[in-house]
């Protein structure tokens, strides 16, 4: 999932293109997006985005995502980003989607351990209550 930065209450990466990427390859690969949910408007940038994102640090192109207009669907579909509550949300919403388990980064973070303790303090333990009440 793309990393959560702690900011002003918020928990939102600088920059969450990479993460977004690295994602979205994983999602996708070399299957047609289209048949993985992809809106039809977004089919050829995610083929693009796919075809030519590296995760190799010299050849990596943070921007790629933002410019090929993937942003907003990538950090929707990919990412738990927010305040608390948007993310206590999110994390709910992929639970009741069927995930099972997911992946947190505070790789791109501000500031790692803040992001680590607003996430531990504010939406763990609502998780934790809810998964008690079902």
């Amino acid at each position: 999932m793309p990393s959560a930065a702690a900011s002003g209450g918020h928990m939102r990466s600088p920059s969450p293109s990479p993460m977004c990427a690295f994602a979205a390859g994983y999602i996708v690969g070399k299957k047609d997006p289209a048949k993985r949910g992809v809106p039809a408007e977004l089919v050829e940038p995610m083929r693009e985005l796919v075809n030519n994102y590296s995760t190799r640090p010299l050849e990596a192109d943070a921007d790629l995502v933002a410019r090929l207009g993937l942003l907003d669907y990538l950090t929707q579909r990919t990412g738990v980003v927010g305040n608390p509550d948007e993310c206590r949300d999110q994390v709910r919403a992929a639970a009741d989607a069927g995930a099972e388990a997911l992946m947190f980064s505070v790789a791109g973070a501000v500031d790692p351990v803040k992001t680590i303790d607003t996430f531990g303090r504010y939406v763990l333990p609502a998780i934790r209550a809810g998964e008690a009440s079902r």
